[in-house]
């Protein structure tokens, strides 16, 4: 019951982040807004164009046991968090969580430890309108077996 409580609260903070760092990210470079992935809800969005290596966000992040999420909607967007602890997952705040996966991605994104935060980086130029795609690796794939 507890784990409920906890997921709850941090779904509480992390909306109130995704919404803070949708205000001041990048100068609102990014946008959500419905995916072009069949069935894949919302996605990323880029509102002007970008050149290759650009950070199009920074995000904070929770870092959770990865068992007090099982069977929880906020599953689906964590990442793994085994370089801060075995057993623990990632919950990013603001855009990062809402970039869907594709095989052929056009960002990467990666965590800086000590700030407890993802960054997420162009891997190539692109013009205004673009969806952005991160590969989720095959862990994730896994680890919803």
């Amino acid at each position: 019951m507890w784990c409920y409580i906890v997921i709850t609260v941090i779904l509480i903070i992390s909306g109130w982040l995704c919404w803070y760092m949708m205000r001041v990210s990048n100068e609102n470079l990014l946008e959500i807004r419905p995916s072009t992935v069949e069935n894949s809800g919302n996605g990323v969005f880029l509102t002007r164009p970008v050149k290759m290596w650009d950070i199009l966000t920074v995000s904070p992040v929770e870092v959770i046991p990865k068992e007090s999420l099982r069977g929880s909607p906020s599953e689906n967007y964590t990442f793994d968090g085994s370089l801060f602890g075995p057993g623990l997952s990632v919950l990013p705040s603001g855009f990062i969580r809402y970039v869907n996966h594709s095989d052929q991605p056009n960002c990467i994104q990666s965590t800086r430890v000590e700030q407890r935060e993802m960054v997420l980086r162009a891997l190539a130029d692109m013009p205004s309108g673009t969806e952005l795609f991160i590969n989720y690796g095959e862990g994730w794939w896994k680890s919803r077996e």
